[in-house]
């Protein structure tokens, strides 16, 4: 990050947030390790299109933390990509030993990863964070003597969902099966034949892998609708939380917490309005809604890094948390996040969190209300009580519990 984009991100976020998020970068950044290192046998290879850093998203995070665990386990190699360049990792708890193995072209996809993968010969190859894989080259190695194993971890399994970003809209794509109405949404970038062809690779990979794992039965039934029958595994995500022992929450709800990255298409659309309608409870704004105009009406605390948000939740002393993504999401780590605060979550009844989200520690939404039914369900916690029991913070799985399970599945 240059001085240009950091003198943006005041400007955008404000001076606390940026140091949290720079401060954050730096440390991740300290535990890399550029030495050589040499590899005498990889049993198992952990492969990632994304690097194991703050700004590649949750789920990057998630699988560190359960790497760096499962590093206390067994001997953990992990491969991505990063700057044009693909890295081999040794994960020894919290430091990664790196050295450069390949290169990649600069696109939508990554690629040449097929060729360090055969170079290495594990016996077990686990696949994580698709979106940006080449999956003809994951199908090449599946034509091996190693077994493959896939973590689905969103609908890039289902659809090139780099192309939706940038649009807004309430009811854009729940898993739409029907090709034309794809193309129509990919606005000509992809046509129906192309979303075929997409699907079709992804169908013959899944005939040819070990095992899938996923955290949702929501995620595991769209896998069964390509015509998966093979072995599952559902595995939570890990959360890096700290727990609190009775719920911060209050009665009648005052302060209220907007969640989310802010993105157009996952909720920002609706996010102002929800705030603009309810200028009577104290607004907390968490996450990437800088570039939206809320007025003076928030506290806008702006980014942070994963794994605190549930001690900030505590520390502003926050009701109720308003999740209003408009794209059906498939575990949510700021629905964990949030219950490990002991703090109630009001979103749409779409993705996993329908079968995570259930009074008394929730509200779900019908989508089709949109704005209305989430202030709807804000003025109804005036009457009824919302509370997160303490049984369901001990569901949320840590890094050391996932770990484990996901060593069992490698043996399975």
């Amino acid at each position: 990050m240059n001085l240009s984009q950091i003198a943006r991100l005041i400007a955008r976020e404000g001076i606390p947030a940026t140091f949290r998020l720079l401060t954050y970068r730096i440390l991740l950044l300290y535990r890399w390790r550029f030495v050589p290192f040499n590899v005498d046998k990889v049993k198992i290879l952990n492969v990632s299109s994304l690097p194991p850093l703050g700004w590649a998203g949750g789920s990057a995070l998630q699988m560190l933390w359960r790497l760096q665990e499962e590093s206390k386990i067994r001997e953990v190699f992990l491969l991505f990509p990063y700057k044009s360049v693909w890295y081999l990792a040794k994960v020894k708890g919290s430091i990664l030993y790196l050295k450069k193995v390949g290169e990649y072209e600069i696109k939508y996809f990554v690629d040449g990863f097929s060729s360090i993968i055969k170079k290495l010969s594990p016996e077990i190859v686990h696949f994580e964070n698709l979106a940006l894989f080449d999956y003809n080259e994951i199908f090449d190695i599946t034509n091996t003597t190693c077994k493959v194993f896939l973590s689905l971890l969103d609908f890039a399994f289902f659809c090139p969902r780099y192309n939706l970003l940038p649009k807004g809209s309430l009811f854009f794509c729940n898993y739409e099966k029907r090709y034309e109405v794809c193309s129509k949404c990919l606005d000509g970038d992809f046509n129906s034949l192309d979303i075929a062809i997409y699907r079709d690779v992804m169908k013959k990979l899944l005939a040819k892998v070990e095992g899938v794992i996923v955290p949702s039965h929501f995620l595991l039934n769209k896998i069964k609708e390509l015509g998966y029958e093979g072995k599952f595994f559902i595995i939570e995500l890990p959360t890096y939380c700290y727990k609190t022992p009775i719920s911060s929450s209050s009665f009648p709800p005052r302060k209220i917490a907007l969640l989310g990255g802010g993105l157009r298409s996952k909720g920002g659309i609706v996010a102002k309005e929800i705030v603009e309608r309810l200028p009577q409870y104290e607004w907390y704004i968490f996450g990437g809604y800088g570039n939206y105009d809320f007025g003076n009406k928030v506290n806008y605390i702006g980014f942070y890094s994963p794994g605190s948000l549930s001690k900030l939740l505590i520390k502003y002393r926050i009701d109720v948390s308003v999740i209003p993504s408009t794209w059906p999401e498939t575990y949510s780590l700021l629905l964990s996040e949030s219950i490990l605060a002991g703090v109630p979550v009001i979103t749409f009844d779409i993705g996993a969190f329908r079968e995570r989200v259930r009074y008394p520690w929730g509200i779900k939404v019908d989508l089709r209300k949109g704005v209305g039914g989430i202030v709807e369900a804000l003025e109804s916690c005036k009457r009824n009580f919302l509370w997160v029991p303490d049984y369901l913070k001990e569901r949320i799985k840590n890094p050391t519990e996932v770990a484990d399970r996901m060593v069992d599945v490698y043996y399975i």
